[in-house]
């Protein structure tokens, strides 16, 4: 795919609940929900910066780990 991608910058966000990390045992140590928000800088239209994300969101380890075991990902891509 052919993509004029001049810049990129991500935010990240998890939500967790720190009493898995400590080892509660009823407690789940790893994300319950993570949010992406992508600021794309480029001369593509919204349209196109979506079939980028897709591209991305099927190809990205971490993305395609987090959504295999079922941890809800939200996603936002805008034009810069």
């Amino acid at each position: 795919m052919k993509f004029n991608l001049q810049g990129i910058e991500f935010d990240m966000k998890g939500e967790l609940d720190p009493r898995g990390l400590m080892g509660q045992a009823d407690v789940q140590p790893f994300f319950n929900q993570v949010s992406v928000y992508a600021k794309v800088k480029t001369d593509e239209t919204q349209e196109r910066i979506d079939e980028l994300k897709e591209k991305v969101d099927a190809r990205c380890p971490v993305f395609t780990l987090f959504k295999a075991v079922g941890i809800p990902i939200e996603t936002t891509w805008e034009k810069a």
